[in-house]
């Protein structure tokens, strides 16, 4: 899958996915802290129209309506969208339960979710996300929380649009204050 929001994947990374995040039991501490999850090399879930009585799904990760999927990703040579493709929203995590037999389910979209470097770019809020999971699949629902964190270096994740933004502002738009500014006070101080 490829996002095509810029402020929904990382920076020239259109398959690492930001995805919104819904409210869930499992997500709750994730929203409540603000927190991003980052989906690499994912595919969509498709949930059934059709389910049973007994069995609700609903959605974790969301893709943008702007998210696409290629039809032939191993035959590609472009990340482009092309006629074949998918078009979203995807969901990009998914949680049913069966209210008969108590049985949980939640399907992940990828393997990369507790990748060391994938985590640690979101300050291992995928980490707390699996962990979530893990514990509304026991029925634990106090133990759902946000873990403590390790005592390492956290990273800021900025999306593509914030981060072409920030580029442009401090290679292009500050030189050119701080030329006029200069000017300015030259002006002032060679009428003097």
């Amino acid at each position: 899958m490829i996002e095509g929001d810029d402020g929904a994947h990382l920076n020239q990374y259109p398959y690492y996915i930001l995805p919104t995040i819904m409210s869930h039991d499992i997500t709750a501490p994730l929203l409540e802290e603000n927190s991003n999850v980052l989906v690499p090399f994912a595919h969509g879930i498709a949930i059934d129209e059709t389910l049973p009585d007994n069995v609700t799904a609903q959605a974790l990760l969301t893709s943008s309506s702007q998210a696409y999927c290629k039809g032939d990703a191993y035959e590609s040579n472009s990340l482009e969208k092309s006629d074949g493709d998918l078009d979203g929203p995807f969901n990009l995590a998914v949680a049913a339960e069966n209210s008969e037999t108590g049985a949980r389910l939640v399907w992940l979209p990828t393997g990369y979710l507790l990748d060391d470097d994938t985590d640690s770019l979101v300050s291992g809020a995928n980490s707390d996300f699996v962990l979530n999971s893990f514990a509304w699949l026991a029925n634990s629902e106090q133990s759902i929380s946000i873990h403590a964190k390790e005592l390492t270096m956290s990273t800021i994740t900025v999306p593509s649009d914030v981060g072409n933004l920030l580029g442009l502002g401090i290679t292009i738009v500050l030189p050119i204050v701080l030329i006029i500014v200069g000017v300015v006070i030259w002006v002032r101080r060679r009428k003097r």
